[in-house]
């Protein structure tokens, strides 16, 4: 069952995650005896689960052509002697797979004295804690979808039965066999030197590299699902007796031993999915090389849709990401199985799943949150009430929105919210009830419909839930805590129009700016801004004497510089204002004036005069510099004019006491600015800046 061309050495265990890949290759049938489904499209596009094999089912197939060994590279033994004819199950699996052997392959048999990192050995039997980690889900994630387990349960063996590589076959002896298998050992032969003419061809890895959990698991159905259907083909042609692939693949493992059973089910619907091209190698081969994105898609080959679906909004809350994942339906169908939910409504609940994001944040305590989106909101209410049923099963309490899965000696107390908004389903897990308790409160910002019929105090109308505001130390009374111009809501998520992609990471408990640099094909590389200028810049505004929440002072500039040119020439003989206005709404999505992002254009300019170094609209969003004037002193004067606008207050010189200059400091006029902040500068900087 090997992913890669190189076979696993069998003396160390390997590190837990990849473990994980290997262990249960040649499982015996546990505890799911209901059939395995198939989707067809119902009249919505969801598919729905109808019966598609019992283990004992057979196939018809062509009379099988006479046992003929191969001619070319051969296959030997060499160090037992199996109870079968291994060139006559090689060519019997080359006819069966369409592939053929193109290098000699060394079978071994291989004892289970396996070394242990702490120097000690294991056998099948022995007490072993089977790690909690699969594909890129890690402990967090499986605490969150109740799959954690510190559990030791009797150990099955490393790769239950054998490993391949291009060159290399091992397979556990035969008394090894008996105690984790009910297949014959010519079964796990044929599963095996299957992944030996994968590995010949080039089949063993997807083209695709997978990044996360759905993907990777997509991916091994078809590699392994291609050794089983194989396994199953000759199971079923040659009569070998003991368990059939198919059913010993149909394993829902207990909850200890749950990275088994996962990487169990994707090895039958792979096999599923590939059953239709048994007799196409071409078409299998190219499946292999390109599965699914989605184990949806391998599950439900049948379903008209797009997947994965439109992504998932995540919740704004202040810790760090430590990793992000996409779970898919196949996993999420087994977390509610091992949890003791029934087959049919585990099975219905998870056939309408679009899409998933599981985010882990870097908090004292596992921590995730978990937006799933669904067909449709009847899909999503299913699988919403599904999951509830499932922690009630694991004896949940309600405390509120809270509930609360009390932990065992082998697993850990973990509190939950579980929100429905539509199509989308949003889950907010972590051993800490406070802090599922700030996703729960902060989890519809993205979906101001979700207020509705809801009790989420909104008291600013921001679309800001009161209580996420108070979790954050924001002020439930203003729709701008930290007066900056910037709404809570815009900062929390990131999104706004007037923002190319997704905004800095802002804070609305303290003033943000947001500066985008451009250039103008006018500008020399040596002119545009240096990272020492913008560490500058950065450090200057920081600096400045603002005061905002839990006593922290300054402004949070972040600069962003746009790669290439955006303007064709210089200002004034090839471009001018308009077209700076039009870059403008051409990027953002909308005219300056009342937006979230600063543009700052750098350019060289033939206006006629020297003495034109830079010109800002006071309010507005757009500045224009000359190039060789893009210091500190001079963006920090243009900017100043974009973020305050009108500076009100006496003057004692002859500007307009509601002007945008001020008598001296970096908003003086006329090239007198200097690098120093006037009281009235102080004063206008602490209040709320207009949006």
């Amino acid at each position: 069952m090997s992913r890669g061309g190189v076979p696993r050495p069998v003396t160390l265990l390997l590190p837990l995650a990849v473990l994980v890949l290997v262990t249960g290759c040649s499982a015996p049938f546990v505890d799911d005896p209901t059939a395995t489904p198939v989707s067809t499209a119902s009249p919505t596009g969801t598919p729905t689960a109808t019966p598609e094999f019992t283990p004992t089912a057979t196939f018809t197939y062509e009379p099988p052509p006479t046992d003929t060994p191969i001619t070319g590279p051969q296959i030997a033994a060499t160090n037992y002697d199996p109870a079968y004819d291994l060139p006559t199950v090689l060519s019997r699996v080359e006819r069966l797979r369409g592939l053929t052997a193109t290098e000699p392959i060394r079978y071994e048999e291989v004892e289970l004295d396996y070394l242990l990192r702490n120097g000690s050995t294991m056998e099948p039997g022995d007490p072993f804690d089977y790690p909690d980690e699969a594909g890129k889900l890690g402990q967090s994630g499986a605490k969150a979808l109740q799959l954690y387990s510190s559990a030791r349960v009797p150990y099955l063996g490393y790769a239950a039965a054998g490993t391949a590589g291009a060159n290399r076959v091992t397979v556990g002896n035969e008394t090894h066999l008996a105690r984790v298998s009910g297949q014959a050992p010519v079964i796990t032969a044929a599963h095996e030197l299957t992944h030996a003419l994968q590995a010949q061809h080039g089949l063993e890895r997807p083209t695709r590299r997978p990044t996360t959990t759905d993907e990777d698991i997509a991916a091994m159905s078809l590699t392994e699902g291609d050794a089983t259907l194989a396994a199953q083909r000759y199971w079923e042609r040659h009569d070998p007796g003991g368990v059939s692939p198919f059913a010993a693949r149909n394993d829902t493992s207990p909850r200890g031993r749950w990275t088994k059973g996962l990487y169990d089910k994707p090895r039958l619907y792979g096999a599923l999915y590939l059953r239709p091209m048994a007799e196409s190698p071409a078409e299998r081969n190219a499946a292999i090389r390109s599965p699914p994105n989605t184990t949806a898609e391998v599950m439900h080959p049948a379903l008209d849709a797009d997947l994965p679906g439109e992504g998932v909004p995540r919740p704004a809350v202040p810790w760090s990401v430590a990793g992000v994942d996409r779970v898919g339906e196949m996993p999420l169908r087994y977390a509610l199985r091992t949890n003791g939910v029934p087959y049919g409504r585990a099975a219905n609940a998870s056939a309408g799943w679009r899409n998933d994001t599981l985010v882990s944040y870097g908090t004292d305590a596992a921590t995730v949150y978990w937006g799933t989106r669904w067909a449709n909101a009847t899909e999503a209410r299913e699988f919403a009430d599904a999951w509830r049923s499932m922690l009630d099963r694991r004896n949940a309490t309600r405390n509120g929105d809270l509930l609360t899965v009390p932990g065992t000696p082998n697993t850990t107390t973990m509190q939950y919210r579980v929100e429905r908004s539509g199509s989308l389903v949003f889950v907010a897990a972590s051993e800490n009830a406070s802090h599922a308790t700030r996703i729960g409160d902060c989890i519809h910002l993205h979906d101001r419909d979700a207020f509705v019929g809801r009790d989420h105090a909104d008291a600013d109308g921001d679309g800001v839930p009161d209580g996420c505001e108070r979790s954050r130390g924001m002020d439930p009374t203003a729709a701008d805590t930290d007066g900056d111009g910037i709404s809570d809501r815009v900062e929390l998520t990131r999104t706004a129009s007037g923002s190319v992609g997704a905004l800095p990471a802002l804070d609305p408990t303290r003033k943000d700016v947001v500066l985008d640099v451009v250039y103008a094909s006018s500008v020399d590389e040596a002119d545009r801004l240096s990272d020492p200028q913008v560490r500058n810049l950065t450090a200057t505004w920081a600096g400045f004497p603002v005061e905002n929440s839990g006593n922290r002072s300054g402004v949070r500039l972040h600069v962003r510089r746009a790669a290439g040119s955006q303007l064709a020439g210089a200002f004034g003989p090839d471009f001018d204002t308009g077209e700076v206005n039009e870059l403008y709404e051409e990027r953002y999505g909308t005219p300056p004036g009342n937006s979230t992002v600063n543009m700052l254009v750098v350019t060289e300019m033939d206006v006629g005069s020297t003495d034109v170094t830079a010109f800002g609209e006071k309010g507005g969003n757009v500045a224009v510099v000359r190039a060789s004037e893009a210091r500190n002193l001079v963006v920090t004067h243009e900017l100043m004019h974009l973020v305050l606008g009108t500076v009100r207050g006496e003057r004692d010189c002859d500007i307009p006491d509601d002007g945008g200059h001020t008598c001296d400091g970096y908003l003086a006029p006329g090239g007198e600015a200097e690098p120093h902040l006037t009281d009235l500068l102080v004063r206008a900087l602490n209040r709320e800046w207009e949006p």
